[in-house]
């Protein structure tokens, strides 16, 4: 069930760049941010829905102002993509995109 391995840079289907850091034998992946300083993040490997409680206390909310909940589907690993094996790899891919070295 790996998709991924440590070391990995992958694009989330939120779009978030991260690197992984950890893959358990189930597939749940822990990553770090690259762009976030002191956080990270975990992956379970197939999404799923979630039902989650409005408590912005916003007058014009609809869901304080019903008090009733609203699912959000929180996207798995299996729909990250690749971007680079490495770190250094995909720093090196993303400065030389766009270059024509006539090959």
């Amino acid at each position: 069930m790996r998709k991924f391995h440590p070391g990995n840079v992958i694009k989330t289907k939120e779009g978030s760049i991260e690197i992984v850091y950890k893959v358990n034998d189930d597939g749940y992946t822990s990553t770090i941010f690259f762009d976030m300083e002191n956080a990270s993040a975990g992956h379970r490997y197939k999404s799923y829905e979630e039902e989650l409680w409005c408590d912005c206390g916003e007058l014009d909310c609809e869901n304080c102002r019903t008090n009733s909940p609203y699912m959000v589907t929180r996207h798995g690993i299996e729909d990250a993509e690749l971007l680079a094996p490495t770190v250094k790899k995909w720093i090196i891919q993303s400065l030389l995109k766009g270059f024509d070295f006539g090959r």
